[in-house]
């Protein structure tokens, strides 16, 4: 498929930058993580759960711009610029993504086919906040938009992607099974999403940029041309 094989030259062509967005967010929510379950306390599980939510999200939005810069040939922001760009749209992001898990988990709760049409319909909303400057509201309408049409080719890119984000993360668990207990949860968790997960977001950001290209104009839009 297209967008995976432009998504592996664009991750390999620019793989250390990737890996290196991706191992900063990990690695201090993998040290939060662990200082919350020496702490044992109430107090330090909300603070890790708020610090994990907002720092998912902001990676999110960190790759979608990388992803953007990268397709340019010769990235001009720094990681530092990456995040920052990100701050503006960040709390926009952390609705939206709110509401598309709870939407996700509860559509696969009660019949399973309803959570992965709304994964699929909802794939899109992430760039849409960060590319477009959507609201919450609008960016769900716009990744419906988008993937309308073009269901089955977005899901195929979704179930692909996360698998093999699974099998490698598993992997990775695997290798590094003989550290001691804490430094191999450490470890395999930053190492296996730092590399896994800018894969996913790569594939899913350049089926964006797929969408865009091929989409058909309004009837409006045709007539103001």
């Amino acid at each position: 498929m297209g967008v995976l094989k432009d998504a592996w030259e664009l991750y390999a062509r620019f793989l250390g930058r990737f890996v290196l967005i991706a191992a900063i967010v990990f690695g201090v929510l993998s040290l939060a993580q662990f200082a919350s379950e020496e702490s044992r306390e109430f107090g330090g599980l909300v603070i890790f759960i708020a610090a994990t939510v907002v720092g998912i999200f902001w990676l999110q939005g960190a790759l979608v711009i990388a992803v953007d810069d990268a397709r340019r040939e010769r990235p001009q922001l720094s990681i530092q610029d990456i995040f920052r760009r990100v701050l503006p749209r960040l709390w926009t992001l952390v609705g939206a993504g709110i509401l598309v898990a709870i939407g996700v988990a509860a559509g696969l709760v009660l019949l399973v086919v309803p959570g992965l049409v709304l994964l699929t319909f909802w794939s899109m909303v992430t760039p849409a906040i960060i590319l477009e400057e959507k609201g919450v509201g609008d960016a769900f309408r716009r990744s419906w938009q988008l993937v309308r049409g073009n269901a089955l080719r977005v899901f195929v890119v979704i179930v692909i992607t996360i698998v093999l984000a699974a099998i490698f993360n598993t992997v990775i668990a695997a290798l590094l099974q003989p550290l001691p207990d804490a430094v191999d949860r450490y470890v395999a968790s930053v190492v296996a999403n730092a590399i896994s997960v800018p894969f996913v977001a790569l594939a899913w950001t350049v089926m964006y940029f797929e969408l865009r290209l091929n989409e058909r104009p309004t009837p409006a839009a045709s007539w103001r041309r």
